[in-house]
């Protein structure tokens, strides 16, 4: 190898990190940084009881909190419903789409994926009016079937609440998890349906064995960022209930808002925040070999 081609690289591969240093600076300043100052601060006793130094007191604090564990409950039950609505529902619209719907297919796309464009607080804004006990319009409906309405409405509701906000995500991110889907339908050889339509295979049977296994790695990625994106869950639940009634619609992102700025206890919410990064940066990390491998 001659001088000049080792010359070449090197000056390709510092034009490379001169490309990338602002992108990794904001990274460094934006993410790195403070997910070291959280576990730092986690370490601390809160400011109004001195401040000094108690190692690991925060995290066995977290153990015996009960609300703690609620909202860890409610994360995984996040989880659980965001995988067969999300997930699911995502995944027949798909396929209705690649092998049925054929008239007007790009405006139900369009129409199951607008909702993904609005912004969760705006989601959680125009849904809370639509639920609002009173005079909302979920509750006209329901009158005018001549169907009763919880007095303190869906929201108010403990036993409603969840399934409730688990409806808006659903009607909110279907659309994303249904176009991932289609796209890997779409890369699934006709050949393979028409010779399993010459065999009489029914429209289940041709899912089942040729559909679901041709969208695999699809399905993985879609079930991971699902599972990324409900243990993150914040906005919605916030804006919605703020974690009640009663901590029924309780997550680890809404507790940690009132661990710090209700309970005054900010060292506390800064040790729940790191379980949250652990959690998210071992499902990410997942998500991106699953990705590697698909590609």
């Amino acid at each position: 190898m001659g001088m000049a081609t080792i010359k070449r690289r090197q000056n390709g591969t510092a034009f490379d990190l001169v490309m990338v240093a602002p992108a990794l600076l904001l990274f460094g300043l934006f993410i790195v940084w403070p997910a070291i100052e959280a576990l730092h601060t986690s370490l601390y006793d809160e400011p109004n009881r001195g401040g000094g130094f108690i190692g690991l007191a925060n995290y066995r604090d977290m153990i015996a909190d009960p609300v703690f564990w609620i909202a860890m409950k409610n994360n995984v039950l996040f989880i659980l419903c965001n995988l067969v609505f999300q997930v699911g529902i995502g995944t027949i619209f798909a396929a209705l789409i690649d092998q049925g719907i054929r008239r007007g297919s790009t405006v139900i796309r369009t129409i199951i994926f607008a909702p993904l464009v609005i912004a969760p607080v705006a989601i959680g804004v125009i849904w809370s009016m639509l639920l609002e006990p009173n005079f909302g319009l979920v509750r006209q409906g329901i009158n005018a079937a001549g169907l009763p309405y919880p007095s303190q409405g869906l929201l108010g509701n403990p036993d409603l609440a969840f399934p409730s906000i688990v409806a808006v995500g659903a009607w909110n991110y279907i659309g994303f998890m249904m176009t991932i889907m289609l796209a890997a339908m779409q890369g699934i050889p006709r050949d393979l349906y028409e010779a399993a339509r010459i065999d009489g295979s029914s429209a289940f049977q041709t899912f089942w064995h040729i559909t679901l296994p041709g969208v695999r790695g699809a399905l993985i990625l879609c079930s991971l960022i699902v599972i990324v994106g409900s243990f993150k869950t914040f906005e919605l639940v916030y804006v919605l209930t703020r974690g009640g009634p009663g901590n029924s619609t309780q997550v680890l992102g809404t507790y940690i808002v009132e661990a710090a700025f209700q309970l005054f206890r900010p060292n506390y919410a800064a040790g729940m925040s790191v379980v949250v990064l652990i959690v998210a940066i071992l499902f990410g990390s997942l998500q991106v070999m699953t990705s590697r491998r698909a590609a």
